[in-house]
């Protein structure tokens, strides 16, 4: 009896814990919908459930040495641990202090996926599954936003194109947002896609998602995310004409069965923008605040301009910053402007380095360039999968795109690298213990041996 009851209070608790993961992961990129509004600060849905999964991993029994002794990990608690000291050197101690809330939220989620996953409570491949499927059907929502604008129904709509028809922001504040929260998986499946195996979905379902990710991103005409997609393209470009220049075959694994829905979508894109030119006035649309064929330069002139005011801030203090929610206020005062929670700051290393100093600064670009680049794809000890492999492009791409806009506490940021960090230091102790299964209960194609 006793037994019974304990085994029907586990099952209820992996239940409650899936739930949580899945929804946390599916909401992360909600910034106008499932939202609370406390004393001017956001709190979304997504952080509550992360806080009850650090509730749920933090209090059983959990194996926590390994990620004590990780470097990046350290690197990030030494980043934390200035922003921490550097709240009191804000010129708003109530911003400041929220900003350091929703960023020890963050890295307590990274350590609840870690522990989650190290406990057996939820594998990297549920981890995956989730992050991919979320985004897509986010993506679906946005094309359904897409579509009722043209009849006249405004569904989260915040922007309009030029002709007057709503670009699509999903769930966040504006188009350019979304496309950098959907561009992670666009990478990933487009990475898994050449490889010729999705791991945690049906081909199916790998190429459906990519195809709905697709369509989304260049409808949202959104300059960051058709820009990151043609940059994926040129690198994977590059990257196969190095290899064959070294003798390599680097599409070697690829056959006519695996390029047919690939050569579709790249048709399908093509398509889309054609339309998108011929409909919509693509020229003033998409280029609209760049400068160039014409438009006016006000979004990149601002936006170069802000950067500049980081940088300068930057060097008057060098060593001392002041913390992620002090950067608002000291910009506005630089700039001699009315402060506003808006977010002034537009660059997150201009924005890491002017909160925690350069130290801050180094720490936190070793943790992102050590989880995303160095061990994934350079480093020899970490024996990681396909899958691991395109999660650290796409949040690799992803950091790019947040260079140009928005702020480094992003939940979906976080939600990524917190996912291939539980993957890199899951497939990490299997290659040690020469455990094929690197993704906790699920064979993974390892890619060892091939071109990236």
């Amino acid at each position: 009896m006793h037994s019974q009851a304990l085994n029907k209070s586990r099952n209820i608790r992996a239940s409650v814990t899936r739930f949580l993961v899945a929804s946390a992961i599916l909401t992360c990129s909600f910034d106008i919908f499932l939202t609370l509004e406390v004393a001017g600060a956001t709190i979304r849905y997504c952080q509550i459930a992360e806080m009850c999964l650090a509730c749920i991993a933090l209090g059983g029994k959990g194996h926590y040495r390994g990620i004590l002794r990780d470097k990046s990990f350290i690197a990030l608690l030494v980043f934390v641990c200035l922003n921490t000291v550097f709240v009191f050197r804000s010129e708003s101690l109530t911003n400041a202090i929220g900003y350091e809330g929703w960023l020890l939220i963050n890295v307590i989620f990274l350590v609840a996926a870690y522990g989650l996953t190290e406990r057996g409570d939820v594998s990297v491949s549920f981890l995956a599954r989730w992050y991919l499927v979320g985004s897509s059907i986010v993506a679906l929502f946005g094309l359904l936003q897409f579509a009722l604008s043209h009849v006249g129904v405004y569904l989260f709509v915040t922007q309009f194109g030029q002709t007057g028809f709503g670009r699509i922001n999903g769930f966040s504040f504006e188009p350019s947002y979304y496309s950098t929260y959907l561009i992670a998986a666009w990478v990933t499946l487009a990475y898994l896609a050449e490889k010729g195996s999705f791991i945690v979905l049906s081909r199916r379902m790998g190429y459906g998602c990519l195809l709905v990710l697709t369509l989304s991103i260049l409808l949202s005409t959104s300059k960051l995310g058709w820009g990151a997609m043609a940059l994926w393209v040129v690198l994977r470009v590059i990257m196969a004409l190095k290899s064959a220049l070294c003798g390599r075959s680097f599409g070697s694994n690829i056959s006519v069965r695996r390029a047919v829905p690939l050569v579709a979508i790249v048709i399908v894109i093509v398509c889309i923008v054609g339309l998108i030119g011929q409909k919509y006035d693509l020229i003033n649309t998409f280029f609209a605040g760049s400068g160039l064929f014409g438009t006016s330069a006000h979004s990149s002139g601002d936006r170069l301009s802000r950067m500049g005011s980081l940088l300068a801030l930057f060097v008057q203090s060098p060593l001392l910053g002041v913390s992620l929610g002090g950067v608002d206020p000291a910009l506005a005062t630089y700039l001699d402007i009315p402060y506003s929670t808006n977010g002034l700051g537009i660059n997150t290393t201009l924005e890491v380095a002017v909160a925690t100093g350069v130290f801050g600064a180094l720490a936190w670009l070793f943790f992102v360039l050590t989880t995303c680049l160095f061990r994934p794809f350079v480093s020899k000890r970490d024996a990681c999968s396909l899958l691991t492999k395109g999660l650290a492009a796409g949040v690799a791409i992803q950091f790019l795109l947040l260079q140009a806009n928005q702020n480094m506490l992003r939940p979906y940021f976080w939600v990524g690298i917190s996912i291939l960090f539980a993957a890199l230091q899951k497939g990490g102790m299997a290659s040690r213990r020469a455990d094929p299964h690197l993704l906790g209960g699920e064979r993974a194609d390892n890619s060892s041996g091939q071109a990236l």
